[in-house]
C-alpha cells in the first residue's frame, strides 16, 4: 500500500500485473491538449490499466514490443515495461507546468520538422540508449508544450531517425469543441477539428 501511494505521489507507475503490448493503429487523438498524430505501422503501445486514473500527458509507441507492460503512472505518459526497447516517447502538457521558466538545455544533435517548423534536434545523455528529443509549444487551451523523444540504439540509429521524422510529421495541433461550455472558453486549439480518433 505505501510502495504504490509513493508511486502515485511521484509519478511513476505503480506495481501492476504484467500484460502484453497492443498494436497501435491509426489516429490518436487527444482533446484536453488538441493535438493528434498517426501512429507508425507495426508499432504497439502500453494499454492504460481498467480503472486508471490520472492525467493526460501522451503516452509511448514501441518500435520493437517490449516483454511486457507492468502499469502506468499518474500521468499517462509514465509506462513501466521491459525491457528497455526502442521506442517514441510523446509528452504534452501545459507549457508552465514543468519548467516554468525554460526548457531543460538542449545539447543540439541535428533538426527536425515539428509542428509546421523546424526545431532543434536534441540529445540527453543516457548510457544504456541514444536519446533524441524535440520540443514545441502550441495553442491549446492556454500555451502548451509538446515533446517528442526517440530512444534507440546506435545501430538502429539511422532506421529509426527516419521514422521518427516521418512520425513527427503526422504530429498536429487540431481544434476542438465542447457544447458544454460558452463562448470562447468552449473552443481550443488551432487547425482542423480533431479527429475522433483513439486516446491511449
Amino acid at each position: 500500500m505505501l510502495v504504490t501511494a509513493l508511486a502515485v505521489l511521484i509519478g511513476l507507475p505503480a506495481v501492476a500485473t504484467k500484460l502484453p503490448p497492443e498494436a497501435a493503429v491509426g489516429a490518436f487523438s487527444s482533446a484536453n491538449y488538441a493535438i493528434t498524430f498517426t501512429a507508425p505501422a507495426r508499432t504497439t503501445y502500453c494499454p492504460l490499466p481498467p480503472g486508471w486514473e490520472g492525467s493526460d500527458h501522451g503516452t509511448v509507441i514501441f518500435l520493437e514490443p517490449p516483454r511486457y507492460c507492468a502499469g502506468v503512472g499518474y500521468p499517462s505518459s509514465s509506462r513501466d515495461f521491459g525491457p528497455n526497447v526502442p521506442r517514441f516517447e510523446v509528452y504534452y502538457g501545459n507549457a508552465l507546468e514543468e519548467y516554468e521558466a525554460k526548457p531543460p538545455k538542449c545539447f543540439r544533435a541535428a533538426s527536425l520538422m515539428l509542428l509546421g517548423a523546424a526545431r532543434a534536434l536534441c540529445r540527453a545523455p543516457d548510457r544504456d540508449r541514444l536519446v533524441l528529443w524535440s520540443r514545441a509549444t502550441y495553442p491549446a487551451i492556454s500555451t502548451a508544450e509538446l515533446v517528442l523523444t526517440l530512444v534507440t540504439t546506435p545501430d538502429r540509429l539511422t532506421r529509426d531517425l527516419s521514422r521518427f521524422r516521418k512520425f513527427a510529421a503526422t504530429v498536429h495541433s487540431c481544434r476542438e469543441f465542447d457544447r458544454r461550455l460558452r463562448g470562447k472558453a468552449s473552443r481550443w486549439g488551432v487547425g482542423a477539428p480533431c479527429p475522433k480518433g483513439d486516446w491511449y
